[in-house]
């Protein structure tokens, strides 16, 4: 933003030092004209050609002002480089504060929760409290490391049945000794999911598994897909883009995110724009548990992004409507046929009749099917909160929603 500013100060003192210039110009050609012309009166022409001379002397060398402006105007560009650097330098100042800021409210937050009327509570938070202070520090880093503890044995030909291959690779780690950090054993579509007590024990149990030519030739060793989740950050600043996003939740959890993606932004009712984001199941934990990012010395708080499946044929929630195989309502007034068809000016929401009728409620139906304001729809939705919201409990680990 300095620079345009610059350049039109420049351009004006430029311009004056060549006005100057013409105005000059302007003063010989008059003292010419009084030269020649006798008829003026000569003390009055004396007077004049005074004035236009006193004139040339002050402003005759018109590259030496030009020079000096320029000067004077290099000495301002540097001046305001240096006023410029000052100010990003206080800008990542103020960011390091409000962060701190955000480390030390969530600390009294903390605080607030263990602090019960409950002695056990107590007495329990303060043992966590000694372990936490005798044992090593723990990274943001290193609470998002990836948790890898879920194998996956697919066979490689069709003849091999679930049970052939689960016998098989029982044999072989029983000889290696492996079998003791399985959790668990689970089957599903002709595959074994093998659950280890910890990401080690998966990893050395595929490699185990890799290494053994007998069972390598017929068995395929796979790692589930990592899980993602959505979260919806609140009033971040106009003009923000999706680098500006991934760099906010980068230094809060002091990492580089891995396939964090934009999903869409908004704007409310009260012209505040939201943003949902895409990112891995792990890494939206840990940024929950922050509770914000910070944007251009902006705090903005990040809270789980709860979607709900909609059926725009049959108007009902938990299906989209490639799946759909209800009858076609209307989502407008509410009665059989498709909504972009319907003619009438008349509200009526067919989800909360139907909750009426079938579950004895006494909910409004004077709006559209699809209005965010549904009733139904906002009992759908209190419920979806309330079933991923922690338990209270006397144990300050808790469990996180996700």
């Amino acid at each position: 933003m300095a620079t345009p500013i610059r350049n039109a100060t420049q351009e004006k003192m430029i311009d004056f030092a060549e006005n100057v210039t013409t105005l000059l110009t302007v003063a010989r050609t008059i003292e010419g004209i009084f030269a020649k012309d006798k008829s003026f009166h000569k003390p009055t022409k004396t007077a004049v050609q005074q004035e236009f001379l006193k004139l040339d002397t002050l402003f005759g060398d018109k590259e030496k002002i030009i020079n000096q402006l320029r000067i004077e105007i290099d000495s301002l560009q540097q001046k305001e480089k240096e006023h410029n650097e000052k100010i990003e330098q206080l800008k990542e100042k103020d960011l390091q504060i409000a962060m701190l800021k955000g480390q030390l409210e969530e600390s009294r937050n903390f605080n607030r929760e263990i602090l019960t009327d409950d002695p056990k509570a107590i007495t329990e938070a303060i043992n966590i409290t000694k372990q936490v202070q005798t044992a090593p520090t723990k990274s943001f880093a290193e609470a998002v490391k990836k948790q890898q503890t879920t194998v996956i044995l697919a066979p490689k030909g069709k003849d091999q049945s679930d049970k052939d291959m689960r016998s098989n690779i029982s044999k072989q780690l029983k000889k290696s000794g492996e079998l003791d950090g399985v959790k668990r054993v689970l089957i599903d579509n002709n595959q074994l999911i093998i659950k280890t007590k910890t990401d080690e024990q998966a990893q050395k149990l595929q490699e185990t598994i890799e290494k053994n030519t007998e069972l390598k030739e017929v068995i395929m060793v796979r790692t589930p897909p990592e899980q993602k989740a959505k979260v919806i950050c609140y009033g971040i600043p106009e003009g923000t883009t999706e680098q500006d996003l991934i760099e906010g939740i980068n230094r809060v959890l002091e990492i580089v995110t891995q396939n964090t993606k934009l999903v869409k932004t908004f704007t409310d009712n009260n012209n505040r724009t939201h943003a949902i984001i895409l990112l891995l199941k792990r890494e939206a934990i840990q940024l929950l548990r922050r509770g914000r990012i910070f944007l251009d010395l902006q705090s903005c708080t990040v809270k789980p992004f709860y979607e709900i499946k909609r059926c725009y044929i049959c108007q009902q929630t938990g299906h989209t409507s490639l799946q759909c195989k209800n009858d076609t309502k209307c989502g407008k007034c509410g009665e059989s046929h498709d909504t972009r068809t319907c003619k009438k000016d008349t509200k009526q929401c067919i989800n909360c009749q139907n909750s009426n009728k079938t579950q004895k409620t006494t909910f409004s139906m004077d709006h559209y099917a699809f209005d965010n304001k549904c009733h139904s729809y906002r009992k759908i939705l209190n419920s979806l909160r309330d079933s991923t919201r922690p338990a209270k409990s006397n144990n300050t680990q808790q469990k996180h929603p996700l």
